[in-house]
């Protein structure tokens, strides 16, 4: 897969912050790599045109403060959210419609974690994020008018399937609740959070943006 303009070399960024976070972390007697979780993902969208689908994702976590009531979470993951289109403008003599727009981003999370609880921890928990989409595709129903010598509009129609054409970043604030319950010497996590993308990832009249909530299962060792 081809990688957007720029994407190497914010991850290679970010995994150096990793790196200076696990030492600094191992220093306080953290874990560092010591969350895991699984998702089902869907688009919270709210406008006339767009119907929301769902996608998945996963992700891995290091904790700092992993012992103290507030914890602070970063990480990296991976979300894939998709959308329905009913109709999307294409140009003076084309339009598109029953457009499915799939995204796959790398996540980096940075979020603060309010534990309440002993034994089974209720928890809440705020942050940031910005999705870096490594991958964007479409499919649908091209219609298109074209003129012939006779000065006669001719239309055609036609299925296809390409590229999405959206921008390489988005960011936004984040929220979530969740249970973690003890398993042995570690625990199990129930989450629930959502993903508010401020950034307009296309714009040619009609627009798409990325907002979506998660249901997460996950271990925490």
């Amino acid at each position: 897969m081809a990688y957007p303009t720029g994407i190497k070399p914010a991850i290679f960024a970010f995994l150096s912050f990793l790196f200076i976070f696990q030492a600094w972390g191992q220093g306080e007697n953290s874990y560092f790599i010591n969350e895991f979780s699984l998702s089902v993902n869907r688009t919270m969208l709210y406008d006339d045109n767009t119907e929301n689908r769902f996608g998945f994702g996963g992700g891995v976590y290091g904790t700092f403060l992993a012992k103290k009531k507030i914890n602070i979470l970063t990480g990296m993951e991976y979300n894939m959210t998709s959308q329905f289109k009913n109709e999307m403008y294409e140009g003076h003599f084309a339009y598109s419609t029953n457009v499915t727009y799939f995204l796959a981003n790398i996540s980096l999370p940075v979020t603060a974690r309010i534990n309440v609880g002993k034994k089974i921890k209720f928890f809440v928990e705020a942050g940031a994020f910005i999705d870096m989409c490594v991958g964007s595709r479409r499919e649908g129903t091209m219609h298109t008018y074209h003129m012939e010598d006779n000065y006669h509009f001719v239309y055609t129609e036609h299925t296809f399937s390409g590229g999405g054409d959206c921008a390489t970043f988005n960011y936004g604030p984040s929220c979530g609740i969740g249970l973690k319950i003890p398993v042995s010497k570690h625990e199990l996590l129930f989450k629930t959070d959502y993903k508010c993308g401020l950034h307009v990832l296309y714009d040619y009249l009609d627009q798409i943006e990325n907002r979506y909530l998660r249901i997460m299962v996950g271990f925490i060792i």
